[in-house]
């Protein structure tokens, strides 16, 4: 089995019916070497290819990703797109990729290698074998949800201050440890990968809510306050233009969460999808503290 970087694969169109099979992603190499030149994440060696035969076997894609530790800013690595093309399924070439980017991950130093994924994938039983284990405080975040259907279409809202938003973002962070530098260009990197809608986010004098929309479902992907009134009314907001349904995957704020049920969302405290962590050099609880915290923004 060949191993490549991603920059060193020839025919990168080879991955769009990998990435679809594995993830409903319509992968375009064009595209996704705009999202390479605006991620700053992904300005390592992006992933690693494995080739059989002259054929894709498989890919895993890294990170390098800055965090906060209590000690101050750390790299550490993230493991991302993990997909092998089923003609060479069970030949162990999702673990021979993930050794390889495991000994990238050594060689820059890193104290940890962390990842996404849920209990419902097969994929899940393979890292625990491989070293990682759930990150705890993770599993402590809730999800929320409501029907709106009498709300009216989603309409945009204007243009964002992104130097305002990353001051009230940072104020709010203050303290936190975990996944909470940000590159200064975040909206424009989010905006070209369709993850938020910028004429439909909203902001206040104090806060704000990044937003998605879909066909009337609206995905609230980081909502800030100083406050619980600011958060009522910014959530107020985005209810009077949600068209059928509110979600917000990953609420790592609790008194974001007392709004949401205070106001009748559904709260589900226990999910499916986990973040995961192999420590390479340091111990998680003694890097993070208690005050670990990840927003749907920074998932990878």
């Amino acid at each position: 089995m060949e191993i490549l970087e991603y920059g060193d694969l020839s025919l990168k169109d080879e991955l769009l019916p990998l990435m679809y099979q594995a993830f409903w992603w319509p992968f375009d190499p064009v595209e996704f070497e705009d999202t390479i030149r605006k991620d700053e994440r992904l300005h390592g060696p992006v992933g690693f290819c494995a080739l059989e035969g002259g054929k894709l076997a498989g890919f895993v894609g890294v990170m390098d990703i800055p965090t906060r530790t209590v000690d101050g800013q750390e790299v550490v690595g993230g493991i991302w797109g993990v997909a092998t093309n089923p003609q060479f399924a069970h030949q162990g070439v999702s673990k021979t990729l993930i050794g390889r980017a495991h000994e990238y991950f050594k060689a820059m130093g890193y104290p940890f290698s962390f990842l996404h994924t849920s209990h419902t994938l097969i994929a899940y039983e393979l890292y625990r074998k491989l070293g990682y284990s759930e990150v705890e405080n993770y599993n402590q975040f809730s999800s929320c949800y409501k029907l709106t259907r009498d709300c009216s279409p989603m309409k945009s809202m204007g243009e964002l201050d992104q130097v305002r938003i990353g001051k009230i973002y940072d104020k709010k962070m203050d303290g936190a440890t975990g996944f909470v530098i940000r590159q200064r260009d975040l909206l424009e990197m989010l905006t070209s990968r369709k993850k938020i809608d910028v004429k439909k986010s909203i902001q206040a004098d104090n806060g704000y809510a990044l937003i998605s929309e879909k066909g009337g479902v609206v995905m609230v992907r980081e909502i800030i306050a100083q406050d619980k009134k600011g958060v009522e009314e910014l959530l107020a907001e985005v209810e009077k233009v949600a068209g059928k349904a509110i979600i917000d995957e990953l609420v790592t704020d609790q008194m974001v969460r007392r709004v949401y049920e205070s106001h009748g969302y559904f709260v589900q405290d226990v999910g499916y999808n986990v973040l995961m962590v192999w420590e390479i050099e340091r111990k998680f609880d003694r890097a993070y503290g208690d005050a670990f915290s990840i927003s749907e923004l920074d998932s990878f």
